[in-house]
């Protein structure tokens, strides 16, 4: 799959307008770090579902989760932007807890859910999406 540069989204193209909305305040894996040796588990297909993970080994690579406030626990802040961010075309509401992310769009705090999911559930965000199907 070929990406194209912020600002410059094909899809949005086809449209008047857009609105992309999401959350970015709740701890995300973000990266991974590369380890080597003990202190790791890795977690073996050879097995029945919920057998236990194996510790790692001396000399052995795993990887370690990074957690971030960035993302709505399963994407990212830098995937939930993609080519969003500087398009003329897209209006960019971010919603969280807490201070919003250094550097990004607009940004409104809010004291419902705001993971991947429960977002859904989160009345200001509801509101916000009928108002924006009612300009549109």
């Amino acid at each position: 799959m070929r990406s194209t540069p912020p600002g410059n989204n094909p899809w949005v193209k086809k449209l008047r307008h857009a609105v992309a909305t999401y959350c970015v305040t709740t701890l995300t894996n973000t990266l991974v770090q590369t380890k080597l040796g003990v202190g790791g588990e890795i977690l073996s297909i050879q097995f029945p579902p919920g057998a236990p993970p194996i510790p790692t080994l001396p000399g052995e690579t795993w990887y370690l989760n990074v957690l971030q406030p960035y993302g709505d626990t399963v994407v990212p802040l830098v995937s939930q932007q993609t080519t969003f961010i500087g398009d003329p075309l897209v209006t960019i509401q971010q919603w969280g807890h807490g201070t919003p992310v250094p550097g990004g769009p607009t940004f409104t705090t809010t004291t419902g859910p705001v993971t991947h999911v429960t977002m859904f559930n989160n009345v200001d965000i509801i509101d916000y999406c009928i108002e924006q199907l009612l300009r549109s």
